[in-house]
């Protein structure tokens, strides 16, 4: 399967260290370090990675075909509750795709054989979370029994979490620290992003962190780094947005209902735009 020809997006660090064709077995390391499997050969490996399915200007998926599984990868800074319903849209274009590929008929009485899904988010955001989590599109639903559902595991590659996943892949460890750098040297505006870039640059250099890969992409990964701080920085600007849109709707409905006075509203507003809390009636 070839990807969607489509270069309006820019791709991530991620998604170059673990989804460019030359870099497969880093892909197929960080398979065997989540799935407990031992594969040693890239060519068992097929990129399916498509190019215009995750909804942002940066890629931070990678997808691929090994053994009898179909494999979504992404790495995230913030904890999404919609991250299954992204994997649903994402192999669905996967599955329609191999179908067509195969010449097979959906309609037809044979059953179409497909490799199994595993959708696994890489998170390495400020915020505490577990090792592992699982999230599930059936946590959307208001119903009962649904007919469709998507787990998506949490894979938490902050440093003192999952260390024997770091170990098993030395790629992934590297990219753990780099991240981790650059958010320590611009904790607090201490340094500008460019600079904390560089410096983790240099740092993981001196450690041997993806030293190879750094110093031979470093103007790369210098321009894919803060394209991707800038998207994710645009993106947190509109969540902000949404949640004080909302706090608004729900506060001036409390007072049409006479829940809460003016004043009172006034005061709550204050108050949930530092909690991101919904406002309460009592």
């Amino acid at each position: 399967m070839t990807a969607t020809a489509n270069r309006t997006h820019k791709d991530s660090m991620f998604r170059d260290l673990f989804g460019s064709p030359e870099r497969k077995g880093n892909a197929l390391e960080l398979y065997n370090a989540l799935a407990g499997t031992d594969y040693t050969d890239p060519g068992e490996l097929e990129l399916t990675t498509l190019d215009d399915v995750i909804y942002m200007n940066v890629k931070n998926d990678v997808s691929f075909v090994v053994g009898d599984e179909m494999v979504l990868f992404e790495h995230q800074s913030t904890r999404n509750p919609n991250m299954p319903l992204r994997g649903l849209a994402y192999f669905a274009r996967l599955y329609t795709a191999r179908a067509e590929r195969m010449g097979a008929n959906l309609y037809g009485s044979r059953l179409i054989k497909l490799p199994t899904p595993r959708y696994v988010v890489l998170y390495s955001g400020a915020r505490e979370l577990p090792d592992r989590e699982v999230v599930r599109l059936s946590d959307a639903f208001d119903g009962p029994n649904p007919a469709v559902e998507v787990v998506c595991e949490v894979v938490n590659i902050n440093a003192g979490h999952n260390p024997e996943v770091a170990k098993a892949c030395p790629a992934l460890a590297g990219y753990a620290r780099f991240v981790e750098l650059v958010r320590m040297y611009n904790d607090g505006g201490q340094m500008s992003l460019a600079d904390a870039v560089a410096a983790a640059i240099e740092q993981c250099v001196e450690e041997g962190h993806l030293a190879d890969y750094l110093k031979e992409k470093r103007a790369e990964v210098f321009d894919m780094f803060l394209t991707e701080y800038d998207a994710e920085r645009q993106r947190e600007l509109d969540r902000q947005e949404g949640i004080e849109q909302g706090i608004d709707i729900a506060l001036s409905r409390l007072v049409e209902l006479g829940a809460i006075t003016p004043e009172q509203a006034a005061e709550q507003k204050r108050e949930l735009a530092a909690t991101h809390e919904p406002p309460q009636t009592a």
